[in-house]
């Protein structure tokens, strides 16, 4: 909404701070939600044989939503931490008690 409010139009990379991998990303989310990671594997891209060929870092800047908001979107664990906050507001119980 506070993008809106510039009136600025384009592309705008809504990410974190954090430049991670995939693995790691899947490790931050499992633990803000109190979840084993145990089953989350890591792998190389550079392994795979069989798969598309994809740049080894498809990192994402944040630098024009933060220039435009004047603001950082934050780490990846503030991120989380917000979310797993959201999870326990009244609109989200009742949505799931449908």
């Amino acid at each position: 909404m506070r993008l809106w409010a510039t009136g600025q139009s384009g592309i705008f990379h809504a990410v974190g701070d954090d430049v991670l991998s995939k693995y790691a990303f899947g490790v931050h989310l499992a633990k803000a939600f109190g979840l084993p990671t145990n089953r989350i594997e890591a792998a190389r891209l550079a392994d795979e044989t069989e798969l598309v060929r994809r740049p080894l870092s498809m990192a994402l800047s944040n630098s024009r939503l933060h220039k435009a908001l004047g603001q950082s979107p934050g780490s990846l664990s503030n991120q989380l931490s917000l979310l797993r906050h959201q999870e326990t507001t009244p609109a989200i119980t009742e949505i799931r008690n449908l």
